[in-house]
């Protein structure tokens, strides 16, 4: 089976992949806002490739105006990921990093996707293959401590919880603080 890590690193400019993803972790940090904490994402069984698209000069839609309101927001992260527990499955996580205003973040989550899903469209036409198999995952990491379902701080990184569908868009979202690390396969499901 192609990679579609290796072969999404292969073709992406390199101002666009993170020097925060290394090793056994990926440094999350919200590069706009200084007091964000910056907390780790811990691997464990997965290779990954992580694109930060929230920087100046990133447009990922040349093709529309510029100027018009909240139509040009990206999130912070996109993650492409695979994982040996689930080898017949690509997960792509779009990850948003909030230090107020959690409740405006869905736009970003959706300029995201659809970025995400651009890549693996123009990889899937350079390859001459169609991926079936990739799971696509909002995440929103943010500053305060409660979210949209209920957290016992203490066991959050290990905590089981449910995906959420988005009511127009129809996409799996979560919520966490970010006052803690996490482990990565936490979000595989």
């Amino acid at each position: 089976m192609i990679s579609v890590v290796r072969e999404l690193g292969d073709i992406v400019r390199d101002e666009f992949i993170s020097s925060d993803d290394s090793g056994t972790k990926i440094t999350l940090k919200e590069k706009k806002v200084p007091e964000y904490k910056p907390f780790p994402l811990n691997k464990g069984n997965s290779t990954t490739l992580t694109l930060e698209i929230d920087i100046d000069g990133f447009d990922g839609h040349p093709i529309l105006k510029a100027g018009v309101e909240n139509l040009k927001k990206y999130p912070d992260y996109l993650i492409f990921c695979e994982n040996k527990n689930f080898p017949e499955k690509i997960f792509v996580f779009i990850v948003e990093l909030k230090s107020d205003n959690p409740g405006d973040w869905h736009r970003q989550a959706k300029a995201g996707l659809s970025v995400a899903q651009y890549l693996v469209g123009m990889l899937e036409n350079f390859r001459k293959i169609k991926f079936n198999n990739i799971e696509y995952r909002c995440l929103l990491f943010h500053t305060k401590n409660s979210g949209m379902g209920s957290h016992k701080k203490k066991k959050i990184s290990k905590q089981k919880f449910e995906y959420y569908e988005h009511p127009i868009f129809k996409y799996k979202f979560t919520d966490k603080p970010s006052s803690m690390p996490y482990d990565l396969e936490l979000f595989i499901r």
